[in-house]
């Protein structure tokens, strides 16, 4: 089975690290980049053109959804956040397939990307 890679966004270290974790046991995912702010973010997925981003919505600059706004291309997204009434506000992108709270529980991680390979399979 190919892998799909994927994009971290999220300007807390910590949860970069956490999902750098969770990514690398995932045989399904492969890792091409983190990014740990919005400009930068909106940069690598672009340049990457992942099949996958994990991303927060609390970030520098943009926040997670203004990214989705300005791209040309969307993968589909994981929001990866600690507010509590997002789901709300990612439903407007079709993209986005899974909400993961901060801190990340791994079992909810396998499922999000369960979700996200279903996406990903669906749209090629």
């Amino acid at each position: 089975m190919n892998k799909i890679k994927c994009i971290t966004v999220d300007d807390d270290p910590t949860i970069l690290m956490v999902l750098q974790d969770l990514v690398s046991q995932d045989e399904r995912l492969e890792l091409v980049c983190e990014c740990e702010n919005s400009l930068i973010a909106a940069s690598n997925i672009q340049k990457y053109k992942p099949d996958l981003i994990f991303l927060d919505i609390m970030l520098p600059g943009l926040d997670g959804l203004e990214v989705l706004d300005v791209l040309d291309r969307r993968p589909a997204v994981i929001i990866v956040s600690g507010l509590e009434n997002i789901a709300e506000e990612a439903a407007r992108f079709t993209e986005v397939v899974d909400i993961l709270a901060k801190p990340i529980n791994p079992g909810a991680f396998s499922i999000a990307v369960a979700n996200a390979m279903r996406y990903v399979l669906a749209s090629k």
